[in-house]
């Protein structure tokens, strides 16, 4: 593995690492969570493209797919910080880690992409342990699970529509269109009159405006200089990190099913990128 590449992808996975523990702190609820949010990563990624073009051509949707990315990495976005809002950050990140098993079954079907045999088994492996997660849910944050589904869904669908476009595209542009529609979409839902002061956004200004932005932008930087199959190995860490920071900061403590579930889950994606990594390297 690439050191350079190395680095920079892991300095983004600890940065992504850190927005579990942002949106549980924040004391705006999950609906003006995302709507703040969004402004501010729609701002700050559409004045770094303003900034490198020097013009707006980059709003331009080169390919339909772009739209329907942008409207799926909105849905992905929307569930996910709701999802967190009402459950246990190690009960999202677990089942959300199963995305790159997701993406490649959604490869398959979708699009006839060469996938290994392995990937029957891991997904078995795999929903073996999200039943184990899912088993520790109570029936009131029932709500949590629906919207963990629905971003883990649109998130492996968004990759892979990512994945599908010419690569001359400017895959930055769909998360401008996606942080705008989330905007448009939470902005009936939001209750202005619960912000009692400027400070209540700190947390949606600090992701939105930062973490994500940089995350994304050293993880896009690392993937100049490993395998695909490298990047997505260290994006699980995130399943690691995540819950250790949530065990520290807001002493989150998981039950042995979550523990066993999730340990299930991280499992079989390792078992999958490694083969999918050593069959890249073959065909090299």
């Amino acid at each position: 593995m690439n050191k350079k590449g190395f680095a920079l992808t892991f300095i983004g996975v600890l940065f992504m690492s850190f927005e579990t523990l942002i949106i549980k702190k924040s004391p705006l609820n999950a609906y003006n969570f995302v709507f703040f949010f969004n402004i501010f990563l729609c701002l700050s990624v559409f004045l770094h493209e303003l900034i490198k073009n020097k013009n707006l051509n980059f709003l331009i949707p080169k390919d339909k797919k772009m739209l329907i990315a942008g409207l799926l990495g909105a849905s992905s976005n929307f569930g996910f910080i709701i999802a967190v809002k009402y459950l246990s950050v190690g009960s999202v990140i677990f089942i959300m880690s199963s995305s790159p098993l997701i993406c490649a079954l959604f490869s398959l079907i979708f699009f006839k992409v060469k996938t290994p045999k392995v990937i029957f088994l891991c997904a078995f492996i795999t929903l073996f342990g999200i039943f184990m997660v899912v088993s520790d849910v109570s029936f009131d944050n029932f709500t949590g699970l629906i919207f963990t589904f629905i971003s883990l869904f649109s998130f492996s669908s968004y990759f892979v529509l990512l994945c599908a476009m010419d690569s001359s595209i400017n895959k930055n542009t769909c998360i401008i269109y996606s942080s705008f529609l989330s905007v448009v979409i939470s902005f009936g839902f939001v209750s202005l009159e619960h912000i009692q002061s400027i400070d209540y956004i700190f947390y949606a200004f600090l992701m939105g405006a930062f973490v994500t932005p940089i995350s994304r932008i050293f993880i896009a930087k690392g993937s100049n200089y490993l395998l695909a199959a490298e990047i997505g190995l260290l994006l699980v860490l995130e399943s690691i990190i995540a819950p250790i920071f949530a065990f520290l900061f807001l002493k989150e403590r998981l039950s042995i099913e979550t523990i066993f579930g999730g340990i299930c889950v991280i499992c079989s994606v390792i078992i999958y990128i490694l083969v999918n990594a050593k069959g890249e390297k073959n065909e090299r």
